[in-house]
């Protein structure tokens, strides 16, 4: 079974057991997650010279 945060933010104390932090807690720390995921998949799949574009096999 594969997890996701939006099935989370219905299950706090799931959450919390799954993490150690609080629903709270992983809000504010998604937003950085969100940010530096933005960015690795800029620098790795969006660079210049790339043989094929994102997505693509």
């Amino acid at each position: 079974m594969i997890l996701s945060f939006k099935e989370l933010q219905s299950f706090p104390q799931v959450l919390q057991s799954l993490t150690g932090i609080s629903l709270q807690e992983f809000e504010c720390l998604l937003v950085s997650f969100e940010e530096a995921w933005e960015t690795f998949v800029k620098q790795r799949f969006q660079r210049e010279g790339r043989s094929s574009s994102l997505g693509r096999r």
